[in-house]
């Protein structure tokens, strides 16, 4: 942090303290003047046994205890709520439109004034916190937090640029070749991991590790912070990846094969169950199409939970799977993902060699991928840690 911005965050916090003060605040016309406002806590009201204006829930202006939301403080931005554009900037001493910008109000010390010499406009009676302050403005200064129509563009135009620039920056931070530095499998703790975003969005994985070469395919969703891909892998890519939406004992999925990167998505199959909305039992196969425009099928899924060899996982629910056709056994493992949004997902992995894995490759930060966290057909779970190579 540069020295300036120290002693901003310095005099901000000193002038305005995080707290809510113990004590009641008046807000007056002038020192011993009329009183405006009393500020007990975080009730706002025009007197001490007044009718409540606000209510401060913590880092939101309310109505009333859990009442509309009206204005959010974040830090030292105030906005209409958590993802709204910026209202308001609390500089040190200054409230402005934004950082740099005109310079709106000017606390001095227990005054309110436009300007640092100008006539005051409000007295401080007492100790105020930043939220008791934002409060207080609301009421006595509301066109403080209106916008013109041009500052609302304006502001609607930097946040639409950062929001592209943070898609681009973030969009590259799980493509590229990797430096593995180490893995929970002595086989796969080192070596090199190249990924290429293909056609429509699926990722393609080149896995050269220690002793083992592998190949993978990748499909893009949301995660609990950074944005993840979940993936299959296996040696010479013999794997498929499905990713089924859950709805209680329903099952609607998508069979997604390593050549999807290649060639889109008119090459995958799809599948649709119904079984035990605890995911424990069979399923039978109401629809089914194999990838790559392959031949309908029916048969069953046979899912259960699933205790792997270690102590299991923060991360998943895992579950052993087992596809019958008539005779045909086919073996899978698949992972419910806790931190999910929306609607729970399974992904599940099959494929025709001796080991393959499902798992999903995260991100330590929006700038930098953590590697592959994954689970095994032989009901082993570990992780591949990696590093970005320089380009």
């Amino acid at each position: 942090m540069k020295r300036n911005s120290c002693l901003l965050l310095i005099i901000s916090t000193c002038l305005l303290p995080q707290l809510h003060a113990a004590d009641p605040v008046s807000i007056r016309d002038e020192p011993s003047g009329k009183r405006l406002l009393f500020i007990d806590g975080k009730d706002v009201r025009t007197e001490p046994n007044g009718k409540r204006l606000l209510f401060i829930d913590d880092q939101s202006l309310r109505d009333s205890p859990n009442g509309k939301r009206l204005m959010f403080i974040d830090g030292d931005n105030v906005r209409p709520d958590p993802h709204g554009i910026r209202l308001a900037f609390i500089d040190g001493k200054n409230i402005r439109r934004n950082p740099n910008g005109k310079r709106l109000l000017f606390i001095d010390d227990k005054n309110i004034r436009e300007e640092p010499n100008s006539k005051r406009l409000f007295f401080i009676d007492g100790e105020i916190s930043k939220a008791q302050l934002i409060a207080a403005l609301y009421i006595l200064k509301p066109e403080l937090f209106k916008l013109t129509e041009k500052e609302e563009a304006a502001l609607k135009a930097a946040m639409k640029e950062a929001e592209a620039e943070s898609e681009k920056e973030f969009s590259n931070v799980h493509i590229g070749k990797f430096d593995v530095l180490n893995s929970t499998n002595p086989e796969w703790g080192r070596g090199v991991v190249s990924t290429v975003k293909g056609k429509d969005d699926f990722l393609y994985l080149d896995l050269k590790l220690k002793n083992q070469a592998m190949n993978g395919i990748g499909i893009r969703r949301p995660g609990e912070a950074w944005e993840e891909w979940w993936i299959a892998f296996a040696p010479e890519g013999s794997v498929a990846l499905a990713v089924y939406d859950i709805d209680g004992g329903k099952l609607t999925g998508s069979w997604i094969p390593i050549n999807a990167a290649k060639d889109g998505k008119g090459k995958l199959g799809s599948e649709v169950l119904d079984g035990p909305a605890n995911l424990d039992g069979d399923f039978k196969i109401l629809e089914g199409k194999a990838p790559n425009e392959g031949a309908a099928y029916t048969g069953t899924v046979s899912i259960h939970p699933f205790q792997p060899n270690e102590n299991g996982s923060d991360l998943f629910d895992i579950y052993s799977v087992t596809w019958t056709f008539g005779d045909v056994k086919i073996p899978g493992v698949a992972a419910k993902v806790k931190s999910t949004p929306g609607k729970f997902k399974l992904i599940a992995a099959s494929g025709t060699k001796a080991d393959f894995a499902v798992g999903h490759v995260t991100g330590s930060s929006a700038t930098q991928s953590k590697g592959i966290d994954y689970m095994t057909n032989k009901g082993s779970l570990g992780y591949i840690v990696w590093t970005k190579q320089n380009e």
